[in-house]
Parts: structure tokens; sequence; C-alpha cells
């Protein structure tokens, strides 16, 4: 059971004012930034070789 100041964070972040409201709304938004957060990582990435390709030239 998530203690009573991140359901109280939780209610601010998605609006809602009950946990059977805000949890489907909360899972969502965490697969959406799963999803940006492995993007981000595969750009870093793709950047960082770039980087390195460069400095030995």
């Amino acid at each position: 059971m998530p203690d009573d100041a991140f359901v109280e964070k939780l209610k601010r972040q998605t609006g809602s004012s009950t946990g059977s409201r805000h949890t489907p709304k909360a899972a969502a938004e965490y697969d959406f930034l799963v999803k940006t957060v492995e993007w981000q990582k595969r750009e870093i990435a793709r950047l960082e070789e770039l980087v390195a390709v460069r400095d030995q030239t």
C-alpha cells in the first residue's frame, strides 16, 4: 500500500481525487514515460557514437 504522501502527489499529478480514477491515468502516463526514457537512452547512445567517430578524425 503506497504511503499517503505518494497518494497525494499522484492525485496532484493526475488531477483526480480518488485512487480508482487516478490509477489508470498514472499507469498510462508511466507507460509513456518508460517509452520516452528508452528512446532517450537510444538517442544518447547514438549521439555518443557520433561524437566518438568525429573525435577520431
